[in-house]
């Protein structure tokens, strides 16, 4: 085995092995528990949904590999960061030793500058971000995974732009955006990057109708894998978000009908908060978190990622200049695209750190340029005009993944966190016999789902979303499942119709203060009133008596 493929081997390795020992035992909350759901039913997730990754995830858990289903896809999550980051270090790799550069001497050996391009993929694979979304199940690693493909296809595509088959890049460069719709879609923000990388490189190029045509076959070809999910949802599995088993619905279900509207929901005007003090502060700060942070005991090494990073990218410059120019543009076209696609609502109450992955794997290559580049100028000192190998080498290159590792351990160790399952099971096993459990949220909706679905807790309890009784094939989803809800096939909620007056629920409260775990001081209540929003139709169907002898209603 070549050093390079080696040094490659063991930059997975040590990622998968920190993410593995690191990741979740079970579900956790939003996205996990979704894709731990739909991955083994072969289910329909939320729109834009990741249908590669619940492909991916189903194979994954017909694997005879023993362990819970949750826990298996954790370790894919783990599997899929840790080939983002050898991906981050083929792609530094090959920009380090491109022909002609002008430190490219002879007699020094590339092993320094390998294993620093290593250190510096490590130091990525242990910032905050990426890993705590490489310990659980999403699509946000998947994503990143492309972003890496993607950039190392642009860059093949920039070594051969003037030979006449370079249009087969661009063939697959287009593959990969189109596939990317079928992974999350955050790479389109990658598009006017790579509109600008090719006119930098070669502006002939976009006059040429083989390329255009090139990258929109591929770009077609990789899209239409998204008809899959038609046959998915027309099997009608547990989780079926829109139910697309229709080309009407289809088309809802894509067009994201149920959020507004339009493929990709842009709305760049009117911005839903301050364009600088909260949506790209929101971005800095996460960014701050990954590669600029001043915390903790290991106190200034903090900023060791991001001086790698400027002397990647002044590495770059002394190799090939027009290409350090592409590579910035690209970086800060994609971060102001990012930022501005996103729009983020003032007081969100989530930050979109995971949205920001695909730039940080842009920005991470030139992490492991800088650090190759640092480690290949400390190796060799001239003593007495002749070249010495320093030693300490290995030990300078170490400092910025080891300074990330111990930062962000304690913090990212989600190793002993069942949490979230273990709240779903004791939901569940509260509740009385064929009770309906009413929801609202995706925390408080998928977890339950998960467990009854593949840990088989509680099959009896109905769940019922209450965000999306409102639309008409949920409705048609819970009487599918359960012929014996009260409502017929078919149904739909009036829309506009007055809300139902008389929806108040009324719990009688029993027992002293001392018997509720209350302080004495507090009398309590008599009874609790909770407002209850239904539609006439619905709450009349509840009330008539038909279901309550069958199944008790809970709330």
């Amino acid at each position: 085995m070549s050093q390079r493929r080696l040094t490659l081997a063991l930059t997975w390795l040590i990622s998968f092995a920190v993410f593995a020992l690191t990741a979740y035992p079970a579900i956790n909350w939003w996205e996990s528990s979704v894709y731990s759901l739909a991955a083994p039913t072969l289910g329909v997730t939320p729109p834009p949904g990741s249908l590669l990754l619940t492909l991916i995830g189903w194979l994954v858990t017909r694997l005879p590999i023993g362990l819970a289903v949750a826990h298996a896809l954790n370790l894919l999550a783990a599997a899929l960061a840790a080939t983002t980051v050898a991906l981050g270090l083929v792609i530094a790799l090959r920009l380090l030793r491109r022909p002609g550069a002008a430190d490219a001497a002879p007699d020094r050996a590339p092993a320094a500058l390998t294993a620093g391009a290593a250190a510096g993929a490590l130091t990525f694979a242990f910032s905050a971000t990426l890993w705590q979304y490489a310990t659980q199940i999403t699509p946000y690693v998947l994503t990143s995974a492309f972003t890496g493909l993607i950039l190392w296809t642009m860059l093949r595509w920039w070594d051969s732009a003037a030979d006449e088959q370079a249009w087969r890049w661009l063939l697959l460069l287009g593959l990969l955006f189109g596939l990317d719709y079928s992974v999350h879609r955050t790479n389109a923000l990658l598009l006017p990057g790579a509109l600008a990388w090719v006119l930098v490189r070669r502006p002939h190029a976009l006059r040429s109708a083989r390329s255009w045509l090139a990258g929109a076959g591929g770009l077609l070809a990789g899209a239409a894998v998204q008809l899959l999910v038609i046959p998915m949802a027309a099997a009608h599995p547990g989780l079926n978000i829109g139910d697309p088993s229709t080309w009407s619905r289809f088309y809802a279900y894509e067009s994201l009908a149920q959020f507004g509207g339009a493929p990709f929901l842009v709305q760049f005007y009117p911005r839903h908060a301050a364009l600088w003090s909260v949506q790209a502060m929101d971005f800095l700060r996460v960014f701050k978190a990954s590669f600029l942070w001043l915390r903790g005991p290991w106190g200034i090494l903090g900023i060791l990622s991001a001086l790698l990073a400027v002397a990647g990218w002044l590495g770059l410059w002394r190799r090939e200049r027009r290409l350090a120019v592409a590579f910035g543009v690209l970086l800060v076209v994609h971060a102001v695209m990012t930022v501005a696609y996103f729009n983020i609502p003032a007081h969100f109450f989530r930050t979109f750190d995971r949205h920001y992955l695909p730039v940080f794997v842009t920005w991470a290559v030139l992490v492991c340029c800088g650090a190759g580049v640092v480690a290949d100028r400390l190796r060799w000192a001239t003593v007495q005009g002749r070249p010495r190998v320093v030693r300490w080498t290995p030990l300078v290159i170490l400092v910025a993944p080891l300074s990330q590792l111990g930062a962000n351990l304690r913090a990212e160790d989600a190793a002993h966190r069942p949490f979230a399952e273990d709240y779903a099971s004791n939901l569940l096993d509260g509740l009385p016999p064929r009770a309906i459990l009413f929801t609202w949220g995706d925390p408080d909706t998928f977890t339950p789902m998960y467990v009854q679905a593949v840990t088989h807790v509680r099959p009896d309890v109905q769940i019922v979303n209450l965000s999306l009784t409102n639309t008409p094939w949920y409705l048609d989803e819970l009487v599918r499942g359960d012929p014996a809800f009260p409502l017929p096939r078919g149904w739909a909620p009036p829309w506009g119709a007055r809300p139902w007056t008389d929806t108040t629920v009324v719990t009688p409260v029993a027992g002293s203060a001392a018997q509720l775990g209350l302080p004495d001081s507090i009398v309590p209540p008599r009874s609790i009133a909770v407002a209850w929003w239904r539609s006439a139709a619905c709450v009349r169907e509840m009330h008539s008596g038909r279901y309550a002898s069958r199944r008790r209603v809970e709330s």
